[in-house]
């Protein structure tokens, strides 16, 4: 009897390493989110993260070609996000708020997570890095939809912030 093994391709490979370092990371992310970041990561060549804290979702991103991770680590992560991503070479920190760093480069994905999703500065990046974004990519904010509970009951996907101000039409 033969039994036909199945081929282990890179991305499996690199799927399950990178989620045994993303499990010793401290984050609210869940292996699903963690998992389908790197999955629509891994087509990416340059991806934006606009605040990274403990770096679980940038490990969870580093499937595409180059990470820009930035934060100015204003609340004492800086050590954890240096520590969580020392062995990813495509993660690159950017030690900076988003709003002055100055940008020239194209993007594939950007991700936006200030903790408030209700930040009027969510706005003003999203058109800062508008510029740059090719056709095609790929824009998340976290915590901008509610729960799926939230929903069945009736709650707007957008929330009120975002619906008196208009400002998730860029």
């Amino acid at each position: 009897m033969f039994i036909k093994i199945p081929e282990v391709t890179p991305s499996i490979m690199e799927w399950k390493q990178l989620k045994i370092k993303a499990d010793k990371i401290k984050s609210s992310l869940t292996d699903l989110e963690c998992k389908s970041f790197f999955d629509i990561a891994k087509d990416v060549e340059t991806v934006v993260e606009i605040g990274s804290s403990n770096g679980k979702s940038t490990v969870c991103l580093s499937s595409a070609k180059t990470v820009y991770a930035i934060d100015p680590h204003e609340g004492g992560t800086y050590d954890n996000f240096i520590e969580n991503t020392k062995d990813i070479e495509n993660i690159k920190l950017i030690r900076k708020r988003a709003e002055l760093v100055d940008w020239n480069k194209p993007i594939g994905l950007l991700f936006i997570d200030l903790g408030n999703p209700e930040s009027p500065l969510i706005g003003e990046l999203l058109i800062k890095y508008k510029p740059f974004l090719q056709n095609g990519s790929i824009i998340g904010i976290s915590n901008v939809a509610p729960s799926f509970r939230a929903i069945l009951n009736g709650k707007p996907l957008v929330s009120s912030y975002w619906q008196r101000n208009n400002a998730y039409k860029i």
